[in-house]
């Protein structure tokens, strides 16, 4: 197995990422600015063809002890 690192993929970057393509691990996003379509989902389609996704849930309070928040799961378009 080979280990490389990967970057966040923030809004100010997706451009630049898109077309050139940096040799990197993975791209790691915020689940939750992707939960609706968009132009930014329409990119993320584009770049996971050639890069693994790594999510990073915010608001969804997984590793709490409480109940999911069904308003925010509520809050996807898809």
């Amino acid at each position: 197995m080979t280990l490389a690192a990967g970057i966040g993929l923030r809004a100010p970057h997706v451009a630049e990422i898109i077309h050139t393509r940096p040799t990197v691990g993975f791209l790691e996003i915020h689940a939750e600015n992707y939960m609706s379509r968009s132009p930014a989902l329409a990119a993320l389609a584009d770049l996971r063809r050639d890069y693994p996704i790594s999510l990073h849930g915010v608001g969804m309070s997984l590793g709490s002890a409480g109940a999911l928040d069904g308003r925010h799961l509520a809050a996807s378009n898809l």
